[in-house]
């Protein structure tokens, strides 16, 4: 009698234990909703296979799921609900389009060895990602990378990320509200990428690199402010990488470079933007804006260089600058090696003589001091 018993115990507690581990759904329309509550044992694998039939899909998640997450289907939303919602592991996102993750927060596996894709979000092989209101840290890989995709991200703080923060390769990139990146090695990176960022408040704070773009990347940045302080160098634009931009660019307290142009590298300002250019070089100990190798440096709108030890020093590259103040460094301007300088319109204000060797060229309102 009792082995008849114990078995019916056993076959009515058996569903509701599967039950525990595999989330609810709901319908409306042709959405599918699935609620996934991480301290009950489900997970956001399984929901996402559960929606599998759906044409239009959404999971809301709450609590804390260690796992790895591949999404490899269209039209799929995945929410975090409440600041308590947290992914430890990967976001795998291939091929597949109108993605969403929002309202969440990223954790890297901990005691994971260095670059083994244990945390973070990788969007690549041809997807197309909306990434709202998310946190990433302590990443022994890259934080977020986009890889031959297209991407809009909102709203993204990444802390700790051993591989790279932002890390963009042959993709195309919509920036919007705050991005931030502290303690990485990069904390944004662009190869063969191009990104448009508006009405966007980039921050790149206490990393290796701040802002990398290069090997014919672009960052054409319209509105908002760029801030790239106490890195090794603050911004390097290299292998023909330009930068565009009609926002506000403050650049301090690098210990290396303020900004690096190198290689055919190109920075510009955004001719008709609405609130800009500023720039604003201050406090880099070695060099404000080193400009080398057939790069191209364009200073306009209103320019601060100061208390840097050198403000900026060409070579082999050409300088355009209007409206401009380059005073009190330790070296203010300096050209060399076939350097040539454009001083254009009378606003400029270099506080002592330019120093220039014999090869240097120059025109408009400012020339080269005494040799």
């Amino acid at each position: 009698m009792k082995k008849i018993v114990l078995a019916s115990v056993l076959a009515f507690a058996a569903p509701t234990l599967l039950a525990a581990a595999t989330p609810p759904i709901e319908s409306a329309g042709d959405v599918r909703l699935v609620r996934v509550n991480c301290a009950r044992g489900e997970t956001v694998g399984r929901a996402i296979q559960q929606t599998d039939e759906a044409k239009r899909a959404e999971i809301h998640f709450v609590g804390t799921c260690q796992e790895d997450t591949l999404i490899e289907r269209d039209d799929l939303t995945i929410s975090g609900e409440g600041s308590g919602s947290i992914l430890v592991g990967l976001m795998d996102v291939r091929a597949s389009q109108r993605i969403t993750l929002r309202n969440f927060k990223v954790i890297g596996v901990p005691g994971a060895p260095f670059d083994t894709n244990k945390g973070g979000i990788n969007i690549i092989e041809g997807s197309s990602v909306t990434v709202l209101n998310v946190r990433i840290e302590n990443i022994k890989a890259r934080a977020l990378q986009v890889n031959e995709s297209t991407a809009r991200l909102k709203d993204i703080s990444i802390d700790k990320a051993q591989a790279g923060a932002f890390v963009f390769r042959a993709s195309q990139l919509a920036l919007e509200g705050s991005l931030t990146a502290t303690n990485s090695v990069f904390g944004m990176s662009f190869l063969y990428s191009g990104a448009a960022a508006k009405s966007a408040d980039i921050t790149l704070n206490n990393n290796l690199f701040g802002l990398l773009v290069q090997v014919n990347g672009s960052l054409e940045h319209v509105t908002g402010h760029l801030a790239a302080n106490n890195n090794f160098i603050g911004i390097v634009l290299a292998g023909h990488g330009a930068l565009a931009y009609g926002s506000h660019i403050k650049v301090k307290g690098n210990t290396g470079y303020g900004i690096f142009l190198d290689e055919g590298s190109s920075l510009t300002p955004l001719i008709g933007a609405p609130e800009g250019p500023t720039l604003v070089i201050t406090d880099n100990p070695s060099v404000g804006i080193t400009v080398e190798r057939g790069s191209t440096c364009e200073l306009a709108g209103l320019g601060t260089i100061r208390r840097n030890g050198v403000g900026v020093q060409v070579d082999n590259s050409v300088l355009r600058m209007a409206d401009t103040v380059v005073s009190g460094n330790a070296t203010n301007l300096k050209l060399a090696f076939g350097a040539k300088a454009e001083f254009l319109g009378n606003a400029n204000n270099v506080a002592t003589p330019i120093e220039c060797d014999a090869t240097v060229l120059t025109r408009g309102s400012l020339a080269c001091g005494p040799p």
